[in-house]
């Protein structure tokens, strides 16, 4: 059996997990990180893109904070609200707006091009119960938004650990 641990980083943004209630800090992730890894026990890092806050270069110091940690794989999706979340209230007050999917895929493909090549991507696209989402609503499959993820990647030359 192969086993690891995953654990949800979301952001390498001290005041962003403050602000979505995470309870600890970047700190705090990097100490469970390092303490797997002295154990040799691969490690799964999940990280949001569209946070309350972030900006470019925020999600792309994400990035490069994934790098530094050196997780064997590493999950990558859409911040979506969902009703009952936190979240609910502020985008229903008009004081988070979700990105757009064209958006989205850019911010992908940027951080890809800086993840090293060694890191095992498990997902870049994550699915609420539709019954829960409240936004974003791409109408989108998968394999529909991974196409769409392949085909800019190749019209632009980009790959994973090109930067």
């Amino acid at each position: 059996k192969r086993v690891w641990i995953e654990l949800g980083m979301q952001s390498a943004n001290d005041s962003t997990l403050n602000l979505i209630g995470r309870g600890h800090d970047f700190a705090a992730l990097e100490n469970a990180v390092q303490l797997l890894h002295r154990y040799q026990i691969p490690v799964c890092l999940q990280i949001i893109i569209g946070l309350p806050g972030e900006n470019r270069s925020e999600v792309l110091q994400t990035f490069d904070a994934v790098n530094r940690l050196n997780p064997a794989f590493c999950k990558i999706h859409q911040l979506q609200v969902v009703r009952g979340a936190g979240l609910e209230q502020m985008y229903l007050a008009g004081e988070y707006c979700p990105l757009e999917m064209s958006d989205y895929i850019d911010l992908v493909i940027d951080g890809l091009s800086r993840l090293n090549r060694d890191i095992s991507i498990t997902r870049l696209l994550a699915d609420a119960h539709p019954a829960e989402l409240l936004a974003p609503v791409w109408q989108v499959s998968k394999a529909a938004f991974l196409t769409a993820v392949q085909k800019k990647m190749a019209e632009t030359g980009t790959f994973q650990g090109l930067k």
